[in-house]
């Protein structure tokens, strides 16, 4: 199995109780916790426009269709529409079960603990490949947070990491060498493709080549370079320091 965002939760969610069938899984930038850190909440911040026009999309009668704004910028009308609960007197009536979740947890109680992925995530039976990308922008925190659940069950050593320079699924298509106008001094994107995924599925699926793979296989910005590590959080060669905001601290 292999998924990225959703499709990568999907992935997760399999390997909970996964089949005997299922030889390898790479789940890629799959969320964890939607309250706490990914998707439609950052660190319990709810994200407005996203959620609202999620729900629309999936939900509404009119299925897989965007919500008609009547303008270009949106930033605008979120700010007129006032309180949350406009959206559904003026416009959802109700009708939404997901808007309707949101509105009725507003704080992190066990309607969103009960859905993290990592809760339920005891054993690690199935060679897995986590994939994050640095600056994704919806689901950073899951794909580390899936990691660290099933490393602590990884006696076999099957349990990988990869996060690259890349945003949300940035590493599926195209080289991969730049974000914006920053330039990572490589194909990035490829590299991974070709050098990393592709020989893990088949030493995995296919008993073919050999696996170089370390712990954790992180792309360190600026250096633009690919770092070897055997645990992670990174143990060898690190200083432990302490930062404070303000001057004289102790």
């Amino acid at each position: 199995m292999l998924g990225i965002s959703y499709d990568g939760w999907t992935t997760a969610e399999a390997l909970i109780d996964p089949h005997p069938a299922l030889r390898a899984a790479s789940p890629q930038a799959s969320p964890d916790d939607m309250f706490l850190n990914d998707d439609f909440h950052h660190q319990g911040a709810f994200r407005f426009s996203y959620g609202f026009e999620y729900a629309v999309l999936t939900e509404a009668s009119d299925t897989n269709s965007n919500f008609d704004f009547g303008r270009y910028d949106t930033y605008d009308w979120y700010l007129e529409l006032g309180p949350l609960s406009n959206a559904n007197d003026r416009y959802l009536h109700g009708k939404l079960p997901s808007w309707n979740n949101f509105i009725a947890h507003p704080n992190h109680d066990t309607f969103w603990s009960d859905q993290a992925a990592s809760t339920y995530l005891t054993r690690t039976t199935v060679p897995t490949l986590n994939v994050a990308g640095w600056w994704d922008q919806e689901d950073f925190v899951g794909p580390i947070r899936i990691y660290e659940s099933m490393e602590k069950h990884d006696s076999a050593g099957i349990n990988f990491l990869v996060v690259g320079p890349w945003n949300h699924g940035g590493w599926a298509g195209g080289p991969g060498r730049r974000l914006g106008n920053v330039d990572f001094g490589s194909n990035t994107g490829e590299y991974f493709r070709d050098s990393v995924q592709a020989p893990f599925f088949a030493y995995y699926l296919k008993d073919k080549g050999t696996l170089n793979l370390p712990e954790a296989l992180t792309f360190e910005a600026g250096a633009n370079t690919w770092v070897r590590n055997d645990a992670w959080p990174a143990r060898a060669q690190v200083t432990r320091r302490k930062l404070y905001v303000r001057e004289n601290a102790s």
